[in-house]
């Protein structure tokens, strides 16, 4: 999982996805975002609006000054309206690179890819030394904010070429078991470290990033990358400095972890309840249909299902709503039926009384 390359005049490059922390969340990340069928109602929030946040998010990474509102006002025009304020240009290429993306999912990750999202990115854009969005010819010095040890990226076209072939034939070939989350940030920092063109290297980095999420079908977290990243800003570009220094993508993993561990198990947790309700209505409608149910029953279950409230046996006879199925009925009906349900596993007691039990797998 580690690879050290030698270039023709920059020296030693190395490749490394050697992690010795805990990547719990990370593959947690996956299994939610990837393998779990998510129900539309646990990801409404993060869904609404989800391209025009993170273009949002994306710009403002590179301190575009473009609110939300403009953003989505930009996003409804056509590209060709937009031609003096490199504001609205920024934002427009932005939108541009994901489509452009979002067409070349079924497509191998290769240096052309890189580059023609990379041309969408500087189309119209103002002082753009190689407009034909060819490789950096000079070297150039990484200036973050907030770069914490000085590094300068390789400065030749031959160092640059190399190298980002090598890191592509290394992620796709070498690391076929690697959690695909943690190939992508490794695309991401890597395009980030290597700095191939004299402008728009961190959106190229992070769009490139967004593309493998979404070639190996992980939802919704493309999306909310970017806001993190801009959210966090500080923590993004020392997490970055780190990497230039070392090529440890531990610090970034950290980083994207301690950012989603509140989100993933939210819309785990979400998920599972929403699972839970739909197979608990087909158990109780297969348990009418036979008659292992009557009306009655049936209708109260599904009744304290839906509501989840709690409620003590004699609620049955002296409150309502539960007098609609049980006021017509004696005590040893109702205690009767409570008992079955008990047996049943479909309901239990708890110190608030009686609930309908949800896993009752």
């Amino acid at each position: 999982m580690k690879k050290e390359l030698n270039t023709f005049h920059t020296g030693r490059y190395l490749l490394n996805a050697e992690t010795s922390t805990d990547l719990s969340i990370i593959n947690e990340l996956l299994n939610v975002f990837h393998r779990m069928p998510l129900f539309p109602e646990t990801i409404t929030e993060l869904q609404d609006n989800a391209l025009a946040k993170a273009i949002f998010a994306e710009a403002k990474i590179e301190e575009n000054p473009v609110t939300f509102e403009q953003v989505c006002r930009i996003m409804i025009h056509s590209r060709d309206n937009f031609s003096q304020d490199q504001s609205s240009i920024e934002v427009c290429n932005i939108l541009a690179a994901h489509k452009l993306l979002d067409e070349k999912l079924s497509e191998k990750l290769t240096p052309e890819i890189i580059s023609s999202v990379h041309n969408e990115l500087i189309a119209s854009m103002a002082n753009i030394k190689e407009p034909d969005g060819s490789y950096r010819k000079g070297g150039i010095k990484a200036d973050e904010k907030w770069i914490s040890v000085p590094y300068t990226p390789p400065a030749s076209t031959l160092d640059i070429n190399f190298l980002i072939k090598q890191l592509l034939d290394w992620i796709e070939n070498d690391l076929p078991s690697l959690n695909p989350i943690i190939k992508a940030t490794l695309l991401h920092l890597h395009i980030k470290k290597i700095q191939p063109y004299s402008n728009a290297n961190g959106h190229t980095a992070r769009l490139l990033e967004i593309w493998y999420l979404k070639k190996n079908r992980i939802k919704i977290l493309p999306y909310i990358l970017p806001q993190i990243y801009n959210s966090r800003k500080e923590d993004y570009y020392k997490c970055i400095s780190e990497f230039y220094a070392s090529s440890d993508i531990q610090p970034f993993l950290h980083f994207i972890m301690d950012s989603l561990k509140d989100t993933v198990s939210s819309v785990r947790d979400a998920n599972f309840a929403a699972m839970a309700s739909v197979i608990s209505d087909s158990r109780l409608a297969k348990m009418y249909e036979n008659k292992t149910l009557i009306k009655r029953q049936y209708d109260f279950l599904c009744m304290i299902k839906e509501s989840g409230a709690s409620f003590q046996q004699e609620d049955l006879q002296l409150r309502k709503p539960y007098t609609k199925m049980y006021g017509n009925v004696s005590r040893t009906t109702v205690a009767r039926d409570i008992k079955k349900y008990e047996d049943m596993g479909l309901i239990v007691l708890t110190k608030d009384g009686y609930v309908f039990k949800t896993d009752i797998i």
